[in-house]
């Protein structure tokens, strides 16, 4: 007996080492295969064996089975039913004042029927302009009389023309409120003084 199987050894090996030698190739078996598909044959008495595809195939009385295999993509559900309406958010925090926009636009060398003076609006019912003066009659600021005095006429001719005043004339009192200069913004007054009929600037 342990001869027998002593040289049963040596067989195998030395089958192994003239197959190696001999350069054959020696095929493995691939379960699954490439594609991930694991084959079978089936009898009908309930025997099943797995082999390997396609160097190996089922007998003619085997039926055969496949595990795993992909079949073809199926077509697209139909769109599900839109979704309630979500809650409504938190209002959110005020965000900062804006930087305050110019009081005046560039000076233009003419009365013109309306224009910006220092933030109010100047209007004149009729203007006339020359090579050195323009001229603004029954001047109004935001639709009132203004105050017949130097700040008036020169903060309205420096704006307006970029230089200073030639004459302004007026006559009787002006309605309360009407407009005077402070320096800054315009503000309203309601003492007694003469309005700005018509103002002369300089160009």
């Amino acid at each position: 007996m342990r001869a027998s199987l002593g040289s049963g050894r040596f067989l195998l090996g030395l089958v192994a080492g003239v197959t190696a030698a001999s350069g054959v190739a020696v095929a493995f078996a691939s379960i699954p295969d490439n594609g991930g598909v694991i084959h079978g044959c089936y009898l009908s008495n309930g025997n099943l064996r797995v082999i390997d595809s396609p160097s190996t195939t089922c007998k003619s009385n085997e039926t055969p089975l496949d595990w795993n295999a992909q079949g073809t993509t199926g077509a697209a559900g139909p769109t599900g039913a839109t979704g309630p309406t979500g809650t409504h958010g938190d209002t959110a925090a005020t965000g900062p004042t804006g930087p305050r926009g110019a009081a005046d636009l560039p000076p233009v060398d003419t009365f013109t029927p309306t224009q910006l003076v220092q933030g109010a609006i100047l209007t004149c019912t009729t203007t006339s302009t020359s090579a050195t003066n323009t001229i603004c009659q029954v001047l109004k600021l935001n639709g009132l009389d203004v105050e017949l005095e130097l700040p008036e006429a020169a903060r309205i001719c420096n704006t307006v023309t970029g230089a200073g005043f030639n004459s302004g004339t007026g006559s009787g009192l002006a309605d309360n409120p009407h407009f005077v200069w402070t320096g800054t913004p315009w503000a309203l007054s309601s003492t007694s003084d003469a309005p700005i009929d018509n103002l002369n600037c300089n160009i």
